[in-house]
């Protein structure tokens, strides 16, 4: 069987430096690159009115997400209705006041209404406030509100707007007497605003106006009771809110029960008489909690978009159930502030169009899927953001346009093109594809930052590629800590490996450590005993409760092997322990069932293997090699030990064959390949494998089903045949 090593030009990757100049000239900023799945999706969600279109955008941190929703809302918010939102008294149930919704900037026109009839209350004036009430309802009710001119405030109410639109009250609405003026028989009309086509008057507003109307004809006394809360004002928006919620809680989502709240109108007549202002204390509202009721962030995007953190909801007691029901129902709780207070308030609430977006992991929308019932029937739409994308001409383009963009905004050094090739490797390499590119852009934009001052300490004009390496060097040594303790053991021989010579079961795996942002390869000793017995294949990492699933699963795969390839007439009968030496923490993943593999045939066939070379990669049943992940940390991790302890020209790893087009290697292994002192090995089969470790033939069946003697497969076939002799009762 012939195998091949890897050839220098195969280990070489890089860009091509004109490439990247001809794309630089041709690239425009652009804000989401690389996610056009995600931003289908997340169009079509935030376009479609119908219930349930709610969005859950899963993904990586980086990766875009909200820049893509601040983006996608811009264009989507002209087309949406700009909502206030307004408390009012209940006159059928005072504990359960309406939350009205009207479209901006009706809600100040009614604020400013209700202060008008609660003064005409004050003093008795009920012909005219009922008069006013009955005309505000045809006014606010209007289909074709967009069609009713603009009155004159000011004169409406005897009020004068100031440049921040902040009332203050004319003199004669502070007479006591019972005469009024003629303005109060001036009609008020709301504003004019633009509408969906498909706005219907709302329903809630009917119902209050007709109890202002039946309060008024009743002579229901106390103005406070006809004053409104406008705990959402959108007056000075053109477009409909975007609201980023970062810290959920229930109050900061669905607002709270004050203690005492100071109303526009208490503002105006204190400021009109020059007295100190006096709050409306508990004891005295308790029939006006209207008055007393904050809004929150979900009640400030009405009309618009929430966004907020899965995760963050979660981890809430109880605000994950409240948010499904608002997204229902628009239904809400407020609670009180202490136990001294009202328990809770239910305000009246009737549905408003806000799109509820929620950012999180893809682990967390499978949970939610699996666990929750209503979460799928609420959270219609999915925008999955990857966390890498091709490196077509386009992406790159809008990777450079990106870092321009950085080096613009942050007043950085003049990036030439060699530093911008360097970043698209440095990009690749994160992505682990030589054909694609990390969604990552601020990984990108801090090793641009990190190499501007790599520049500025060495007095350069500009950032070129060698100011790049450097700062990968510097962040490399910077979290490199134990990295360096684990060499430093295996040079010390505190940890045991062997980097010459040969060793019957005894094998070099290679794993990856992460640490924050930074991870490295590092060896381990992977070592097998066998002997005769019916346990089959133990792992002593399972045993000792520090192995993980797949992991199992892996080990399990071998035993399989073994009686595909080798217990064909006779049965599988054999203890074999497989154990990862010097090693304390979990261990999990399949990368290094092949190696365990490989260590377990030498041990069932006796036959010594190679120690100056490591392997990596995951095997199936059939003995077919699968890729890998992290496969650059560990072969640039096994390489820094072998440079440690010395270079002989002979060491090298086995890879899978599909990752050589993952490898993306720092110059110092492409330069020791060319010359011949390290080797990289990729493998398609099992049987590659050992023959590279045992510099013997694997050997095939024949037509009679036999392996040709003195093979590798033979040896392993009689001595498991000898091992279930040997385990026959006697």
């Amino acid at each position: 069987m012939r195998n091949e090593e890897l050839s220098v030009q195969q280990a070489h990757f890089a860009y091509d430096q004109e490439r990247i100049a001809q794309l630089r000239s041709s690239c425009k900023t652009v804000s989401i690159i690389g996610q056009p799945r995600a931003m289908s999706a997340l169009e079509m969600g935030m376009n479609v009115n119908a219930k349930g279109y709610n969005i859950y955008i899963s993904g990586e941190d980086g990766t875009g997400r909200h820049t893509a929703v601040r983006e996608t809302a811009r264009k989507v918010a002209p087309s949406r209705c700009v909502m206030d939102l307004v408390y009012a008294y209940n006159f059928k149930r005072p504990q359960s006041p309406f939350l009205l919704s009207l479209p901006s900037p009706n809600g100040r026109y009614l604020s400013a209404l209700m202060d008008s009839i609660s003064a005409l209350v004050a003093k008795n004036c009920w012909d005219k406030a009922l008069q006013k009430a009955t005309i505000a309802r045809q006014n606010f009710l209007s289909t074709s509100i967009n069609s009713i001119p603009n009155s004159t405030f000011n004169s409406t109410l005897n009020l004068e707007l100031n440049p921040t639109s902040n009332p203050t009250l004319n003199p004669e609405l502070n007479s006591t007497t019972e005469t009024t003026s003629s303005t109060e028989n001036t009609e008020i009309t709301p504003g004019s605003t633009t509408l969906p086509k498909n706005y219907t008057p709302s329903a809630l507003v009917n119902q209050y106006l007709l109890q202002i109307a039946d309060a008024l004809r009743n002579h229901v006394p106390e103005p406070q009771k006809y004053l409104v809360n406008l705990v959402c004002d959108n007056q000075e928006k053109l477009d409909c809110p975007l609201v980023e919620e970062y810290h959920p809680t229930h109050a900061n989502l669905f607002g709270q029960l004050t203690r005492s709240q100071l109303t526009r109108s208490q503002f105006a007549k204190n400021q009109l008489a020059k007295t100190p202002i006096t709050q409306t204390t508990t004891d005295d509202t308790t029939d006006y909690v209207h008055l007393r009721l904050t809004s929150g962030s979900i009640l400030d995007a009405a009309g618009g978009f929430f966004v907020v953190r899965a995760d963050k909801v979660l981890a809430q007691d109880g605000l994950w159930e409240s948010l499904k029901l608002y997204a229902e129902s628009s239904s809400f709780i407020v609670h009180g502030n202490d136990e001294n207070d009202i328990a809770f308030i239910r305000p009246v609430t009737e549905p408003v169009q806000t799109k509820i977006i929620l950012i999180g992991s893809d682990e967390l929308y499978d949970k939610l899927c699996a666990t929750d019932e209503e979460f799928l029937r609420l959270f219609k739409i999915s925008a999955e953001f990857d966390f890498s994308m091709p490196a077509s001409d386009t992406n790159i383009e809008g990777t450079i346009a990106y870092l321009l963009s950085v080096t613009e905004k942050n007043h950085l050094k003049p990036v030439t093109d060699a530093a911008i090739c360097e970043l698209l490797l440095y990009s690749s390499r994160y992505a682990e594809m030589r054909d694609e590119l990390t969604t990552k852009l601020s990984l990108l934009g801090d090793l641009l930052s990190e190499a501007n001052y790599i520049a500025d300490r060495e007095g350069l004009e500009e950032i070129n590629n060698t100011c790049v390496q450097k700062a990968i060097t510097e962040r490399d040594f910077a979290n490199g800590l134990t990295e360096d303790r684990i060499n430093q053991e295996i040079k010390n021989g505190e940890m045991i490996i062997s980097l010459e010579g040969t060793k019957i079961g005894v094998l070099n795996g290679l794993a990856v450590m992460d640490r924050g942002l930074a991870s490295f390869g590092t060896p381990t000793v992977i070592s097998v005993s066998v002997a005769p017995g019916t346990e089959g294949i133990v792992n002593i990492e399972h045993e000792a409760g520090l192995s993980g699933e797949i992991h199992d699963k892996g080990l399990l795969i071998l035993e399989g092997y073994l009686r595909k390839q080798y217990a064909r007439t006779f049965p599988l009968s054999v203890y074999a322990g497989i154990c990862f030496e010097q090693s304390y923490a979990e261990i999990d993943g399949d990368s290094a069932s092949s190696a365990e593999l490989f260590a377990l045939l030498s041990a069932i066939g006796e036959i010594p293997v190679r120690q100056d070379i490591a392997v990596t990669g995951s095997v199936n049943q059939l003995g077919d090699i699968q890729p890998v992940g992290g496969i650059n940390e560990k072969i640039q991790g096994f390489f820094t030990i072998c440079q440690i302890m010395g270079l002989t020209g002979r060491q090298g790893v086995i890879i899978p064959h599909q990752n050589i087009k993952t490898l993306i290697l720092p110059d110092s292994i492409q330069d020791a390949i060319a010359r011949g002192l390290f080797h990289i090995y990729p493998i398609s089969t099992i049987d590659q494998g050992m023959e590279i470790l045992t510099l013997r033939q694997s050997g095939k069946r024949n037509v009679k089903g036999n392996f040709p003697p003195d093979t590798i497969n033979h040896t392993i076939e009689n001595r498991l045949r000898k091992l279930y002799e040997l385990s026959k009762p006697n």
